[in-house]
């Protein structure tokens, strides 16, 4: 593909670097649009004197100018950490449009867009993940759109100490959130819109219509793939299908956006006539919005539309230009899309995969010197070619932004992704109005489909790095990537193998070198939300003093991490959260001596000045 034929690549490359580097500027709303007006006026003169690259980049600086103040209404707000107390948490009043609700019991999150009020701080303009109790779980809980208040205690996320933490850093990453915060309530001050009442209720007719006919354990993932509604994924199965690299199919893209076109157009008959074009654009358009107009999905929708576009008026499509236009229109719209990992990753995905498969299928015709004809081996090789592309294009983004990478991603993806591709279409046939004698082999099939891809999944998930160190991780992550592409530089079909051969044996014998997981405990001290664990090894069997004074609920994965330790450690609480804490782990153990009173920091726990022992 030649530079020519995407002209947009820089300016998109231009409007995004100036956004960001101006932002940080922390310059003016007058002075941004005083530059940017220069800008635009020294463009037009030298578009007037036939300087096209240089007015379209002052142009874009002019763009990347305006789009930077929206960006600097974002600030996070800061807080600060006394010594080895708990983390400063603020009261704040959070107010604003709910954009996700998960309800797991009583148990509620969401992801609020809207203002930040603290005590000590400016009000900022952010997305807050809240997270509450209801107590009564017959009161239906606040839903997408809404317009929420609520008095909440908000923080940082913590880094993750303990194996058994949440990756808070990530999720919040995940969900384009800036804080967390928790809440006894959270009051709904306004009902959501006309069209946002609509959607809400067409996605509780398609959860409740597939969970009364999916099995119990299909049902989940099918409503994941179906419109990206990810509440019913168990945790343990989340994170199987994140070690495996196949959870990008848990968010609508390209791939949903390309079987809706494809059955849209063998329904039509495949011709582009002027009403079909209508009926391809607003169902598209409708289907992207039923699955929450996520950033991945409205990308794939715009470079759909536009292509189907191109399509009717018979003009040549490239898929680089259209990927360009569309993160230009979005950034646009949203300035903030640039700092979002599902965004980023979505359109570094969909890069890898207009670029690198030519260059497969290229170096296919140079060591064989003859095309590949319409045969299965064709299909094989796209399919290979289509996976190692996209292993590509997410491996070091995802390594960067949650520390991760699929090792076996690039072997199952070739599998999975058909298997579940064709789950969506068959997940889509049940929730047609038909008898229930033409519904069960859909059902029948989407089981045997969805079974099959999480056992794949749960394989792979095996061969996950997660418990090692970072620098293991990034060297595996640059083997991988260099295993993928260096064969595509080969002249001759030697050189391509012994590299691949090369590659491949360097990567097994990273893996065979692994180091494994520390069985110890962790020695330190460890961060909590209500306080702080310090854990000593020596003498044997260990002590563990834990450190919160306020009347909080316990650490479900502090409790773990302790039920784990052999032989149980010596537990002594200080303050009100440290003595719960240090009660609840003596409860867990049973039959372990932690019922003495001189663990839980009282009497003979403490020497003659007060401290403990």
């Amino acid at each position: 593909m030649r530079l020519s034929h995407v002209p947009l690549l820089l300016p998109t490359i231009w409007i995004c670097c100036s956004c960001v580097l101006l932002a940080r500027l922390d310059q003016g709303l007058l002075l941004a649009g005083g530059c940017a007006c220069a800008l635009v006026i020294v463009a037009v003169l030298l578009l007037r004197r036939g300087r096209y690259g240089y007015a379209s980049f002052l142009a874009c600086l002019a763009i990347g100018s305006l789009l930077s103040c929206e960006v600097q209404q974002y600030s996070v707000v800061s807080t600060f950490r006394m010594g080895v107390v708990a983390p400063a948490s603020q009261r704040a009043r959070v107010e604003g449009e709910v954009d996700f609700v998960r309800v797991r019991g009583r148990r509620v999150t969401l992801v609020v867009n809207g203002h930040v009020d603290c005590a000590e701080y400016d009000c900022a303009h952010m997305r807050v993940m809240i997270t509450f109790f209801r107590q009564d779980t017959l009161i239906a809980e606040p839903r997408v759109g809404e317009y929420v208040i609520a008095d909440a205690r908000v923080r940082l996320p913590l880094e993750k100490s303990l194996p058994t933490d949440i990756d808070e850093p990530s999720m919040l990453r995940r969900y384009r959130a800036q804080l967390m915060a928790t809440a006894k309530h959270v009051h709904v001050v306004a009902g959501a819109g006309m069209i946002q009442r609509t959607l809400h209720e067409m996605r509780a007719w398609v959860r409740n219509r597939l969970r009364q006919v999916q099995p119990n354990d299909v049902y989940p993932v099918a409503l994941a793939i179906l419109i990206g509604d990810r509440s019913a994924i168990e945790p343990d199965d989340a994170k199987a299908y994140s070690l495996s690299g196949t959870a990008h199919m848990f968010s609508v893209s390209g791939s949903h956006v390309a079987i809706v076109v494809a059955v849209l157009m063998i329904f039509s008959g495949g011709r582009a006539r002027l009403w079909s074009l209508l009926l391809w654009c607003v169902v598209l358009s409708a289907y992207i919005f039923l699955t929450g107009a996520e950033p991945p999905a409205v990308r794939a929708g715009i470079m759909g539309v536009t292509a189907l576009i191109g399509r009717y008026m018979q003009r040549d499509v490239y898929a680089l230009n259209l990927l360009c236009a569309s993160v230009i229109v979005m950034v646009c719209i949203s300035p903030l899309q640039i700092y979002d990992v599902g965004f980023q990753l979505s359109v570094l995905a969909t890069a890898s995969l207009i670029v690198l498969p030519p260059l497969y299928l290229e170096l296919w015709m140079r060591i064989t010197s003859k095309r590949i004809g319409r045969s299965w081996l064709r299909t094989v090789y796209q399919t290979l070619s289509f996976s190692a592309a996209a292993t590509v294009g997410t491996a070091l983004p995802s390594m960067v932004a949650f520390s991760s990478v699929a090792v076996a991603g690039v072997l199952i993806n070739p599998v999975v992704i058909p298997l579940l591709s064709l789950a969506v279409l068959t997940s889509a046939a049940v929730l047609l109005p038909l008898p229930s004698i033409f519904i069960d082999p859909f059902v029948w099939v989407t089981s045997m489909l969805v079974r099959s891809s999480d056992a794949l999944a749960h394989w792979a998930a095996g061969a996950g790095i997660e418990q090692v160190p970072t620098s293991y991780r990034v060297a595996l992550t640059l083997i991988i990537c260099t295993t993928l592409l260096w064969p595509i530089t080969s002249a001759t079909a030697l050189r391509a193998l012994m590299r691949l051969i090369i590659g491949v044996v360097a990567t097994a014998a990273l893996l065979v070198m692994r180091p494994p997981p520390s069985a110890a405990p962790p020695e330190g001290v460890h961060l909590r939300e209500h306080g702080i664990a310090i854990y000593a090894r020596h003498p044997p069997p260990g002590r563990l003093i834990i450190i919160g004074r306020d009347n909080a609920p316990r650490d479900a994965a502090l409790l773990r991490w302790t039920a784990q330790m052999q032989p149980p450690p010596k537990v002594i609480g200080i303050g009100t959260w440290g003595r719960k804490m240090a009660g609840a782990i003596r409860a867990q153990v049973v039959g372990s001596g932690h019922d003495s009173i001189r663990h839980s920091g009282h009497g003979a726990g403490r020497d003659r000045r007060g401290y403990p022992r």
